[in-house]
């Protein structure tokens, strides 16, 4: 379950623990058995959900890093990335593409081509470098 709202992530987990009660009740109901199947919750991971406005510099340099690779940025919000846990808690951060090709991410049909991934890289070194700042040509932005 993903999503920019704790709110909303909080709904989609007791929905989908009722529907796995449903299931299990309609299931010891169609074998005249009930009890038998019973639902267990354990949660083993709790990524936040947090937002940052697309103003944002960390968002804008990111940005222009990937201008500066010939590549036009496709911000992609919502989602779960590495960025989820500094977000929520009031760090700017960013999550970049890999570069390549891809399609059906997280689907049987999901497949990836790396072909111009190094652009990556490339990007990730621009945007440390835009945040650092150049002794003598730019100060870092105050983020």
């Amino acid at each position: 379950m993903r999503s920019d709202s704790a709110e909303v992530l909080a709904q989609m987990e007791q929905q989908a623990l009722a529907a796995f009660q449903l299931g299990a009740d309609a299931e010891n109901a169609r074998w005249g058995k009930p009890g038998v199947i019973q639902v267990a919750f354990t949660k083993i991971m709790d990524v936040p959900a947090g937002s940052q406005p697309e103003n944002c510099r960390m968002v804008q340099a990111a940005k222009l890093a990937t201008l500066a690779c010939g590549i036009t940025p496709q911000p992609r919000l919502g989602g779960c990335t590495n960025s989820n846990m500094p977000i929520a808690s009031g760090i700017p951060a960013v999550t970049l593409g890999r570069g390549g090709t891809e399609y059906g991410t997280h689907t049987l049909d999901e497949w990836f081509d790396p072909a111009g991934v190094h652009v990556c890289e490339q990007k990730s070194l621009l945007l440390l470098l835009a945040l650092a700042g150049l002794t003598g040509v730019t100060e870092a932005p105050q983020l």
